[in-house]
Protein backbone atom coordinates (compact mmCIF):
# COMPACT_ATOMS: atom_id res chain seq x y z
CA UNK A 1 0.00 0.00 0.00
CA UNK A 2 2.62 2.49 1.00
CA UNK A 3 4.34 1.84 -2.43
CA UNK A 4 0.78 2.28 -4.24
CA UNK A 5 0.61 5.90 -2.75
CA UNK A 6 3.96 7.07 -2.96
CA UNK A 7 3.80 6.02 -7.00
CA UNK A 8 0.84 8.00 -6.53
CA UNK A 9 2.21 11.31 -5.51
CA UNK A 10 5.50 10.80 -7.10
CA UNK A 11 3.14 10.88 -10.77
CA UNK A 12 1.56 13.69 -9.64
CA UNK A 13 4.18 15.94 -8.36
CA UNK A 14 5.84 14.87 -11.73
CA UNK A 15 3.35 16.07 -13.46
CA UNK A 16 2.43 18.89 -11.63
CA UNK A 17 5.83 20.76 -12.31
CA UNK A 18 6.27 19.50 -15.63
CA UNK A 19 2.93 20.86 -16.86
CA UNK A 20 3.78 24.18 -15.30
CA UNK A 21 6.74 25.03 -17.55
CA UNK A 22 4.70 24.02 -20.39
CA UNK A 23 1.62 25.82 -19.90
CA UNK A 24 3.39 28.95 -20.22
CA UNK A 25 4.32 28.38 -23.62
CA UNK A 26 0.67 26.91 -24.55
CA UNK A 27 -0.95 29.84 -22.96
CA UNK A 28 -2.64 27.24 -20.54
CA UNK A 29 -3.37 29.86 -17.88
CA UNK A 30 -5.92 31.56 -15.60
CA UNK A 31 -5.81 35.78 -16.14
CA UNK A 32 -6.51 38.32 -13.50
CA UNK A 33 -9.80 39.87 -13.87
CA UNK A 34 -12.04 41.93 -12.40
CA UNK A 35 -13.26 38.52 -10.92
CA UNK A 36 -10.32 37.10 -10.24
CA UNK A 37 -7.69 39.11 -7.98
CA UNK A 38 -4.66 36.79 -7.74
CA UNK A 39 -1.41 38.43 -9.24
CA UNK A 40 0.25 37.34 -12.34
CA UNK A 41 -0.89 34.46 -15.10
CA UNK A 42 -1.30 31.17 -12.95
CA UNK A 43 -0.76 27.73 -14.84
CA UNK A 44 -4.18 25.74 -15.01
CA UNK A 45 -2.53 22.24 -14.37
CA UNK A 46 -3.36 21.08 -11.36
CA UNK A 47 -6.71 18.93 -12.23
CA UNK A 48 -4.43 17.00 -14.93
CA UNK A 49 -1.49 16.39 -12.65
CA UNK A 50 -3.78 15.05 -10.24
CA UNK A 51 -5.34 12.88 -13.22
CA UNK A 52 -1.79 11.41 -13.45
CA UNK A 53 -1.54 10.47 -10.62
CA UNK A 54 -4.86 8.49 -9.92
CA UNK A 55 -4.27 7.24 -13.23
CA UNK A 56 -1.00 5.02 -12.21
CA UNK A 57 -2.56 4.01 -8.94
CA UNK A 58 -5.32 2.60 -10.95
CA UNK A 59 -2.89 1.14 -13.24
CA UNK A 60 -1.12 -0.17 -9.90
CA UNK A 61 -4.05 -1.80 -8.45
CA UNK A 62 -6.43 -2.61 -11.90
CA UNK A 63 -9.20 -4.34 -9.39
CA UNK A 64 -9.13 -1.38 -6.75
CA UNK A 65 -13.45 0.03 -7.35
CA UNK A 66 -16.03 -1.48 -9.02
CA UNK A 67 -16.47 -0.66 -13.28
CA UNK A 68 -12.94 0.89 -12.28
CA UNK A 69 -12.17 1.07 -16.17
CA UNK A 70 -15.45 2.64 -16.97
CA UNK A 71 -14.58 5.50 -13.84
CA UNK A 72 -11.35 5.70 -15.35
CA UNK A 73 -12.88 6.70 -18.80
CA UNK A 74 -15.20 9.13 -17.99
CA UNK A 75 -12.93 10.96 -15.18
CA UNK A 76 -11.18 11.46 -18.36
CA UNK A 77 -14.25 13.16 -20.62
CA UNK A 78 -15.11 15.12 -17.38
CA UNK A 79 -11.56 16.30 -17.29
CA UNK A 80 -11.59 16.71 -21.15
CA UNK A 81 -14.67 19.07 -20.63
CA UNK A 82 -13.05 21.03 -18.03
CA UNK A 83 -9.76 21.36 -20.25
CA UNK A 84 -11.56 22.68 -23.31
CA UNK A 85 -13.22 25.33 -21.00
CA UNK A 86 -10.27 26.33 -19.14
CA UNK A 87 -8.71 26.93 -23.01
CA UNK A 88 -11.33 27.87 -25.47
CA UNK A 89 -13.98 29.38 -22.42
CA UNK A 90 -17.05 27.25 -24.01
CA UNK A 91 -20.66 28.61 -23.18
CA UNK A 92 -22.39 27.30 -20.56
CA UNK A 93 -25.02 25.88 -22.12
CA UNK A 94 -22.73 23.59 -24.06
CA UNK A 95 -21.03 22.89 -21.29
CA UNK A 96 -24.25 21.53 -19.61
CA UNK A 97 -25.07 19.50 -23.02
CA UNK A 98 -22.24 17.63 -22.20
CA UNK A 99 -22.29 17.13 -18.92
CA UNK A 100 -26.06 15.72 -19.46
CA UNK A 101 -24.76 13.43 -22.15
CA UNK A 102 -21.99 12.21 -19.98
CA UNK A 103 -24.49 11.66 -17.22
CA UNK A 104 -26.87 9.67 -19.31
CA UNK A 105 -24.00 8.26 -20.67
CA UNK A 106 -23.61 6.52 -16.61
CA UNK A 107 -27.36 6.04 -16.30
CA UNK A 108 -28.26 4.08 -19.39
CA UNK A 109 -24.94 2.53 -20.34
CA UNK A 110 -23.90 1.99 -17.55
CA UNK A 111 -26.35 1.55 -15.29
CA UNK A 112 -24.87 3.51 -11.93
CA UNK A 113 -28.08 5.37 -10.53
CA UNK A 114 -29.55 6.84 -7.83
CA UNK A 115 -32.62 5.04 -7.03
CA UNK A 116 -32.41 4.25 -3.19
CA UNK A 117 -32.80 8.00 -0.91
CA UNK A 118 -33.04 5.25 2.29
CA UNK A 119 -36.01 5.66 4.94
CA UNK A 120 -37.06 9.20 4.73
CA UNK A 121 -40.87 8.51 6.19
CA UNK A 122 -41.06 6.46 8.68
CA UNK A 123 -39.62 2.70 8.57
CA UNK A 124 -40.25 2.23 4.59
CA UNK A 125 -37.14 2.80 2.14
CA UNK A 126 -37.78 5.45 -0.28
CA UNK A 127 -37.06 4.53 -4.07
CA UNK A 128 -37.28 6.33 -7.05
CA UNK A 129 -39.13 5.45 -10.69
CA UNK A 130 -36.86 4.50 -13.35
CA UNK A 131 -37.59 7.59 -14.82
CA UNK A 132 -37.25 9.55 -11.46
CA UNK A 133 -33.78 7.73 -10.67
CA UNK A 134 -32.35 8.83 -14.24
CA UNK A 135 -33.19 12.83 -13.69
CA UNK A 136 -32.37 12.13 -10.35
CA UNK A 137 -28.85 10.78 -10.98
CA UNK A 138 -28.36 13.78 -13.64
CA UNK A 139 -28.98 16.04 -11.19
CA UNK A 140 -26.82 14.72 -8.76
CA UNK A 141 -23.69 14.43 -10.96
CA UNK A 142 -23.88 17.75 -12.59
CA UNK A 143 -24.94 19.55 -8.96
CA UNK A 144 -21.52 17.76 -7.60
CA UNK A 145 -19.18 18.87 -10.74
CA UNK A 146 -20.79 22.68 -10.46
CA UNK A 147 -20.74 22.83 -6.56
CA UNK A 148 -16.92 22.00 -6.12
CA UNK A 149 -16.07 24.60 -9.55
CA UNK A 150 -18.11 26.99 -7.35
CA UNK A 151 -16.28 26.35 -4.44
CA UNK A 152 -12.89 26.73 -6.21
CA UNK A 153 -12.14 30.47 -5.88
CA UNK A 154 -9.43 30.84 -2.96
CA UNK A 155 -6.00 29.04 -3.28
CA UNK A 156 -6.15 25.69 -2.23
CA UNK A 157 -9.78 25.47 -1.07
CA UNK A 158 -11.05 22.91 -3.30
CA UNK A 159 -8.09 20.59 -2.46
CA UNK A 160 -8.75 20.91 0.81
CA UNK A 161 -12.81 20.87 1.10
CA UNK A 162 -12.65 17.95 -1.40
CA UNK A 163 -9.87 16.09 0.86
CA UNK A 164 -12.28 16.36 3.80
CA UNK A 165 -15.20 14.50 1.58
CA UNK A 166 -12.80 11.72 0.54
CA UNK A 167 -11.22 11.70 4.17
CA UNK A 168 -14.76 11.26 5.20
CA UNK A 169 -15.46 8.18 2.54
CA UNK A 170 -11.70 7.12 3.75
CA UNK A 171 -13.05 6.57 7.77
CA UNK A 172 -16.60 4.50 6.06
CA UNK A 173 -14.90 2.22 3.56
CA UNK A 174 -12.21 1.28 6.10
CA UNK A 175 -14.74 0.58 9.15
CA UNK A 176 -17.17 -1.17 6.62
CA UNK A 177 -13.70 -3.19 5.79
CA UNK A 178 -13.52 -2.14 2.05
CA UNK A 179 -10.18 -1.51 1.98
CA UNK A 180 -9.77 -1.08 -1.73
CA UNK A 181 -12.15 1.70 -1.69
CA UNK A 182 -10.53 3.62 1.20
CA UNK A 183 -7.12 2.99 -0.68
CA UNK A 184 -9.07 5.17 -3.59
CA UNK A 185 -9.90 7.75 -1.16
CA UNK A 186 -6.51 8.10 0.56
CA UNK A 187 -5.21 7.74 -2.87
CA UNK A 188 -6.76 10.72 -4.25
CA UNK A 189 -6.04 12.90 -1.56
CA UNK A 190 -2.34 12.25 -1.86
CA UNK A 191 -2.29 12.84 -5.50
CA UNK A 192 -3.78 16.82 -4.34
CA UNK A 193 -0.66 16.62 -1.91
CA UNK A 194 1.51 18.25 -4.63
CA UNK A 195 -1.46 21.08 -5.48
CA UNK A 196 -2.41 21.87 -2.34
CA UNK A 197 0.97 22.12 -1.24
CA UNK A 198 1.95 24.71 -4.21
CA UNK A 199 -0.89 27.13 -3.21
CA UNK A 200 -0.76 26.99 0.68
CA UNK A 201 2.95 26.44 1.39
CA UNK A 202 4.89 27.99 -1.59
CA UNK A 203 5.60 31.20 -3.11
CA UNK A 204 3.70 33.01 -5.68
CA UNK A 205 5.98 31.92 -8.31
CA UNK A 206 4.79 28.06 -7.72
CA UNK A 207 0.92 28.45 -7.20
CA UNK A 208 -0.83 26.63 -9.56
CA UNK A 209 -4.52 26.13 -10.08
CA UNK A 210 -7.11 23.43 -10.53
CA UNK A 211 -8.83 24.55 -13.39
CA UNK A 212 -12.53 23.66 -14.62
CA UNK A 213 -10.46 20.57 -15.40
CA UNK A 214 -9.63 20.11 -11.72
CA UNK A 215 -12.99 20.74 -10.37
CA UNK A 216 -14.45 18.67 -13.03
CA UNK A 217 -12.39 15.79 -12.22
CA UNK A 218 -13.19 16.44 -8.27
CA UNK A 219 -16.84 16.81 -8.59
CA UNK A 220 -17.52 13.74 -10.32
CA UNK A 221 -15.15 11.47 -8.63
CA UNK A 222 -16.76 12.65 -5.37
CA UNK A 223 -20.35 11.64 -6.70
CA UNK A 224 -19.08 8.36 -8.16
CA UNK A 225 -17.95 7.36 -5.13
CA UNK A 226 -21.53 8.89 -3.05
CA UNK A 227 -23.46 6.76 -5.66
CA UNK A 228 -21.65 2.86 -4.39
CA UNK A 229 -21.43 4.07 -1.41
CA UNK A 230 -25.10 4.64 -0.55
CA UNK A 231 -26.96 2.42 -3.41
CA UNK A 232 -27.45 -1.36 -2.58
CA UNK A 233 -25.57 -3.98 -4.46
CA UNK A 234 -23.30 -1.31 -5.70
CA UNK A 235 -20.32 -2.62 -3.84
CA UNK A 236 -19.45 -6.60 -3.43
CA UNK A 237 -20.81 -7.28 -0.01
CA UNK A 238 -23.07 -4.30 0.71
CA UNK A 239 -26.57 -5.36 -0.03
CA UNK A 240 -28.13 -2.27 1.67
CA UNK A 241 -25.27 0.04 0.49
CA UNK A 242 -22.34 1.07 2.83
CA UNK A 243 -23.94 4.54 4.18
CA UNK A 244 -27.59 5.88 4.00
CA UNK A 245 -27.92 8.73 1.20
CA UNK A 246 -28.88 11.70 3.88
CA UNK A 247 -25.71 11.16 5.52
CA UNK A 248 -23.41 11.63 2.60
CA UNK A 249 -25.05 15.29 2.04
CA UNK A 250 -22.59 16.63 5.68
CA UNK A 251 -19.63 15.34 3.25
CA UNK A 252 -19.92 17.70 0.85
CA UNK A 253 -21.99 20.33 2.80
CA UNK A 254 -20.23 23.38 1.77
CA UNK A 255 -19.95 22.89 -1.71
CA UNK A 256 -23.03 22.02 -1.73
CA UNK A 257 -24.94 24.67 0.51
CA UNK A 258 -22.81 27.56 -1.51
CA UNK A 259 -23.67 26.15 -4.92
CA UNK A 260 -27.10 26.25 -3.88
CA UNK A 261 -27.72 29.34 -1.66
CA UNK A 262 -25.83 31.39 -4.69
CA UNK A 263 -28.02 29.92 -7.38
CA UNK A 264 -31.27 30.64 -5.30
CA UNK A 265 -29.53 34.24 -5.00
CA UNK A 266 -29.51 34.63 -8.50
CA UNK A 267 -32.43 33.26 -9.57
CA UNK A 268 -34.27 35.62 -6.89
CA UNK A 269 -32.19 39.07 -8.40
CA UNK A 270 -33.17 37.79 -11.98
CA UNK A 271 -29.72 37.39 -12.64
CA UNK A 272 -28.12 34.73 -15.00
CA UNK A 273 -27.21 31.26 -13.08
CA UNK A 274 -24.62 30.42 -14.87
CA UNK A 275 -22.89 34.48 -15.03
CA UNK A 276 -20.03 33.97 -12.69
CA UNK A 277 -19.95 36.65 -9.54
CA UNK A 278 -17.96 37.29 -6.16
CA UNK A 279 -21.15 36.13 -4.20
CA UNK A 280 -19.52 33.19 -3.07
CA UNK A 281 -18.67 32.58 0.87
CA UNK A 282 -15.00 32.80 0.47
CA UNK A 283 -15.43 35.92 -1.41
CA UNK A 284 -17.41 37.30 1.41
CA UNK A 285 -15.21 36.07 3.98
CA UNK A 286 -12.00 37.74 2.20
CA UNK A 287 -14.32 41.10 2.03
CA UNK A 288 -14.43 40.81 5.49
CA UNK A 289 -11.02 41.53 5.67
CA UNK A 290 -9.87 37.76 6.14
CA UNK A 291 -6.86 36.58 4.59
CA UNK A 292 -6.80 33.34 2.37
CA UNK A 293 -5.02 31.47 4.95
CA UNK A 294 -8.26 31.90 7.35
CA UNK A 295 -10.53 32.19 4.98
CA UNK A 296 -9.11 28.75 4.06
CA UNK A 297 -8.45 27.46 7.61
CA UNK A 298 -11.84 28.64 8.44
CA UNK A 299 -13.91 26.53 5.99
CA UNK A 300 -11.95 23.61 6.34
CA UNK A 301 -12.57 23.82 9.91
CA UNK A 302 -16.40 24.46 9.45
CA UNK A 303 -16.09 21.68 6.76
CA UNK A 304 -14.20 19.10 9.26
CA UNK A 305 -17.36 19.62 11.83
CA UNK A 306 -20.43 19.22 9.71
CA UNK A 307 -18.45 15.79 8.07
CA UNK A 308 -17.89 14.97 11.55
CA UNK A 309 -21.91 15.42 12.19
CA UNK A 310 -22.17 12.55 9.14
CA UNK A 311 -20.60 10.35 10.48
CA UNK A 312 -21.45 10.49 13.88
CA UNK A 313 -25.07 10.21 12.49
CA UNK A 314 -24.05 7.17 10.06
CA UNK A 315 -22.35 5.38 13.21
CA UNK A 316 -25.44 6.22 15.85
CA UNK A 317 -28.08 5.30 13.35
CA UNK A 318 -29.53 8.63 13.81
CA UNK A 319 -32.84 8.64 12.07
CA UNK A 320 -32.36 9.77 8.87
CA UNK A 321 -35.45 11.52 9.09
CA UNK A 322 -33.90 13.49 11.41
CA UNK A 323 -30.92 13.84 10.21
CA UNK A 324 -32.40 15.73 6.96
CA UNK A 325 -34.57 18.28 8.66
CA UNK A 326 -31.19 18.97 10.93
CA UNK A 327 -29.21 19.33 7.38
CA UNK A 328 -32.52 21.40 5.90
CA UNK A 329 -32.31 24.08 9.47
CA UNK A 330 -28.16 24.03 9.21
CA UNK A 331 -28.63 25.12 5.27
CA UNK A 332 -31.20 27.68 6.49
CA UNK A 333 -28.83 29.16 9.34
CA UNK A 334 -26.37 29.41 6.97
CA UNK A 335 -28.55 30.97 4.63
CA UNK A 336 -29.46 33.96 7.19
CA UNK A 337 -25.31 33.92 7.86
CA UNK A 338 -24.16 34.67 4.32
CA UNK A 339 -27.11 37.30 3.48
CA UNK A 340 -26.35 39.00 6.35
CA UNK A 341 -23.00 39.22 5.69
CA UNK A 342 -23.07 40.27 2.12
CA UNK A 343 -26.15 42.82 3.22
CA UNK A 344 -23.27 44.42 5.68
CA UNK A 345 -20.90 44.57 3.02
CA UNK A 346 -23.13 46.29 0.64
CA UNK A 347 -23.58 48.65 3.08
CA UNK A 348 -19.88 49.76 3.90
CA UNK A 349 -19.68 49.72 0.31
CA UNK A 350 -21.99 52.22 -0.10
CA UNK A 351 -21.25 54.20 3.28
CA UNK A 352 -17.12 54.35 1.42
CA UNK A 353 -18.96 55.52 -2.28
CA UNK A 354 -17.59 52.35 -3.92
CA UNK A 355 -20.96 51.28 -4.96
Amino acid sequence: MLIDVMFTFLSSLVTLFALRKLAHDYKWLDSPCSRKLHQGDIPLVGGVSVFAGVLVLTWVRPDMLAKQYQFICLALAFLAIGFFDDKYQLSAKFRLILMIALSYWIVVIEKVTLFYLGSLIGDGDTALTPTLAMLFTIAAIIASVTAFNMIDGLDGLLGVLSSVSLFSLFIVFHLAALESYALFCAGFIIAMLPYIACNVFSQQKHRVFMGDAGSALVGFTIVWLLLFATQPNRIVGSSNGVIKPVYVLWFIAIPLMDMVLVILKRAVRRQSLTCADRTHIHHLLLECGLSAKKVLLLLTGVSLCLAGVGLWCHFSATPQFVCLVVFVITFLFYSLANTTLEKHLSFRKAELGMV
